[in-house]
């Protein structure tokens, strides 16, 4: 019976019936939101104290996700899906912490799951740690020179009465400073003696003369701009003790 049913009913629509699917059919069809599109963030406030976020509303979405990863502490905020799709949608998070980089990704969900995330790094407003630093001292012990790189993020133009604004990255900001302090590791005695200069604009060398031989120094380089300095991007380079 079932089977001469079956039969019946695709006869009537070959004949030229509608037929229509039911309700079951319709549901399984239904499936997660797909990969969200143009994910953008720009930092503000005058002290770089929030982030707005923006990305292209997709149709079939109930709301978004905006995760924030800061180190190993995430916060997420969620966004209604209140903007037809194809249009901008705006959300403005809260980024107090001027020396933390972030990423920044947003998610669209709706009752059968969540899209694929797209990321946005935030760097810190101070420019990060010198990188490939190394120390070699001279023939006799008696100097050292340390060598390293710039570092590879900047931090933001601006200042704190005009905002953030992100670098150019063709150009390296001028405003970006390298401050050196050379202590010697036994009582932690800081050396007042000041470094020769030398190297180019990408990597940069310092050169101490009348160091104990016999004795290791540390030497620390500051990073800043006109947002200031942070102390989790000082960089310390290692001169280990001559024979």
């Amino acid at each position: 019976m079932k089977m001469s049913r079956l039969v019946a009913v695709l006869g009537v629509a070959a004949a030229g019936a509608t037929l229509v699917a039911p309700p079951a059919a319709s549901a399984a069809t239904a499936s997660a939101p797909g990969a969200l599109m143009g994910i953008a963030a720009t930092r503000g406030g005058l002290q770089g104290e929030k982030t707005t976020v923006s990305w292209t509303a997709q149709a079939d979405v109930t709301q978004y996700r905006i995760s924030v990863l800061e180190g190993t502490k995430k916060t997420d905020y969620v966004v209604p899906a209140t903007g037809a799709a194809g249009t901008r949608m705006f959300s403005t998070i809260p980024t107090v912490d001027k020396c933390s980089s972030f990423d920044i990704s947003v998610a669209a969900e709706n009752a059968q799951g969540a899209g694929k995330a797209q990321r946005y790094w935030i760097g810190s407003l101070m420019p990060s740690i010198v990188v490939k630093a190394k120390a070699t001292r001279g023939a006799d012990g008696t100097s050292a020179t340390f060598t390293y790189s710039r570092p590879q993020w900047p931090g933001y133009v601006g200042t704190p009465k005009t905002g953030p604004a992100r670098p150019d990255p063709y150009h390296w900001p001028v405003s970006v400073g390298i401050k050196p302090t050379l202590t010697k590791m036994v009582g932690n005695q800081v050396v007042t003696a000041t470094p020769t200069y030398g190297g180019t604009a990408i990597s940069t060398s310092l050169t101490y003369t009348n160091l104990d031989p016999k004795r290791a120094y540390v030497l620390k380089l500051s990073t800043s701009n006109t947002w200031g300095t942070c102390a989790r991007s000082d960089g310390k380079i290692l001169l280990k003790a001559g024979r």
